[in-house]
């Protein structure tokens, strides 16, 4: 049991190792794209196995992305819907029952359900039948099916449908989830759960 707690200990790394990271991936994205983005991160310290740490870079990176190139809106769009020009980007990482809980939030346009609803119903994912069925965070949940996106162009940043489902099933592969909260005009939040370590 020592020798297993020294061996996990070893392991260990702050999570900022990898979030560290995002901050340029933010602010070249926002200024490839001319936006104001302020990039907030809480929980830093938060030590998880190094192999957590790497599963989680890929999601996290894709995330900050989307959150930039889809969710935030330019400054002049923010203004005129009553916004602060530069928006907020924030991670929020604690330590949750034995696992890691991480929140990816900004405070940008939200996710269109119904756009989601439109685009997995052409993509043949969706019948009508099951469509008028749907609740609200299952229209979000959508956003997780291969190919279903609610970018109406593809950038050289996002908007090919490819990512969220192997941002999904990457996490899943762990014994982690995923789910999304979005509220139109005010923002999106990406909840994730990760284990502590995969020993």
């Amino acid at each position: 049991r020592e020798l297993q707690d020294a061996v996990m200990a070893a392991r260990l790394q702050p999570i900022g190792t990898v979030i560290g990271r995002l901050r340029r991936i933010v602010r070249d994205v926002a200024t490839a794209q001319g936006k104001q983005v302020r990039f907030d991160v809480e929980g830093e310290e938060v030590a998880v196995d190094k192999a957590i740490n790497e599963i989680l870079r890929d999601p996290l990176v894709h995330l900050v992305r989307n959150a930039v190139d889809h969710g935030i809106e330019p400054a002049a769009t923010r203004r005129a819907a009553g916004k602060p020009g530069t928006a907020t980007l924030r991670i929020q990482a604690t330590l949750q029952g034995g696992g890691v809980h991480l929140e990816v939030t900004d405070d940008g346009r939200g996710v269109d359900a119904e756009a989601l609803v439109a685009r997995a119903l052409a993509t043949g994912q969706l019948s009508a039948q099951r469509a008028q069925t749907l609740s609200d965070s299952d229209k979000l949940a959508l956003l997780f099916l291969p190919g279903v996106s609610t970018a109406t162009e593809v950038t050289k940043v996002s908007g090919r449908g490819v990512g969220m489902d192997v941002v999904r099933s990457k996490l899943e592969q762990v014994g982690g989830s995923i789910e999304v909260q979005s509220v139109p005009g005010e923002g999106t939040v990406f909840r994730i759960d990760v284990p502590l370590t995969l020993a």
